[in-house]
């Protein structure tokens, strides 16, 4: 089957991009062709804007007949769209012309997004922009596919066709590598990912001045990244690594202890699942969609439970040694059995295209 994936974030960049990487290649993996257009492709851009609220990003316009041309020689038999930029336009609007099927992705809450930063009058208009949008790729879309239950009153809002919550898949170096040495004390903590503010990263900066005891480690990049290094310069146990390719993050995750997550809201949290991979202890926060499976939550931390990002930290590094043995190794079991449930959920979800 030829697939096509048409998205307008870099892959690996965020969680977004991470999610359709690993997407890509185990539909690869599969035989499939898979295709993605976005900036990093072949594509001619012609211009860019920066992300909304996160300078460090860029939305990417291409060339329109470029792309046009490229998915008429390629023919695909299915494509899948992400909401929605320049590439998501093209893609919808191509599957339409050629008469093929695509798959609609809900990866984010826009309007919770929308919500955390901008109010008033202007907060109403993305909005409202967002669900005309959203409308007219939920009610054409084969698929929508949801990436945690909790979701479905987004595409339910309008007249799909078909919903389907589906575990994520992450990149098969996190399932196939050499099982790591299990935790069994808690001597550093690390946080990867965007810097931004819905991360809460101050609770980490909080943490790290109450526990000194401890190591703390900051991975990423975005809109805050002055302010971790500041930070980092004037707290002996934190240190900023930078952004760290995808292709390096296991190293880096195996030569933590625990990694933590405490996001105001995450629609899966795909970090999370990463750590759980590799053994780790993992701390997240309230809204977080992973806790919407059982068999991940388990696994889980709520630092919400302890009050404080600081003082759940504190309490399970406490913890003995064969407790953190416990959690550990079940952390890791669980990512193995939910990662093969995902493989058969995506392979069914194709299986009936032309």
């Amino acid at each position: 089957m030829k697939i096509s994936i048409f998205l307008d974030v870099d892959l690996n960049r965020n969680g977004v991009g991470s999610y359709f990487n690993d997407l890509a290649k185990f539909y690869i993996e599969k035989k499939n062709e898979v295709k993605i257009y976005n900036s990093e492709g072949k594509s001619k851009i012609i211009s860019s804007i920066k992300f909304p609220n996160d300078k460090t990003q860029k939305i990417y316009i291409p060339n329109y007949f470029d792309v046009k041309r490229d998915i008429l020689k390629n023919k695909p038999n299915l494509i899948f769209i992400s909401f929605y930029g320049p590439f998501s336009f093209i893609g919808a609007r191509m599957a339409k012309k050629m008469e093929i099927p695509y798959i609609y992705v809900i990866n984010n809450d826009i309007k919770k997004l929308v919500n955390h930063y901008n109010t008033g009058f202007y907060g109403f208009l993305l909005k409202y922009m967002r669900s005309q949008v959203e409308k007219n790729l939920i009610n054409k879309a084969m698929n929508v596919v949801i990436v945690n239950p909790k979701l479905k009153n987004i595409p339910y809002a309008y007249s799909p066709k078909s919903v389907v919550a589906m575990n994520t898949l992450i990149d098969s170096a996190f399932i196939d590598q050499k099982k790591p040495a299990p935790v069994t004390k808690i001597n550093s903590v690390l946080y990867y990912g965007r810097l931004a503010i819905e991360k809460n990263i101050d609770l980490v900066f909080d943490s790290a001045k109450n526990l000194p005891h401890l190591t703390f480690n900051i991975a990423g990049d975005g809109p805050l990244k002055n302010k971790v290094i500041n930070v980092a310069k004037n707290l002996k146990n934190l240190n900023f690594l930078g952004w760290i390719d995808r292709s390096e993050i296991i190293d880096t995750i195996e030569k933590n202890d625990m990694v933590v997550m405490p996001s105001s809201f995450e629609t899966f949290g795909t970090v999370a699942l990463e750590s759980l991979s590799r053994g780790r202890i993992v701390i997240i926060g309230e809204d977080h969609g992973i806790r919407e499976f059982d068999i991940l939550n388990k696994c889980l931390f709520n630092f919400s439970e302890f009050n404080s990002l600081s003082n759940a930290i504190k309490t399970i590094a406490e913890f003995d040694a064969n407790k953190i043995l416990d959690i550990s190794k079940k952390s890791y079991d669980a990512v193995q059995a939910y990662d093969t449930e995902a493989k058969q959920m995506w392979i069914d979800l194709i299986k009936n295209v032309n």
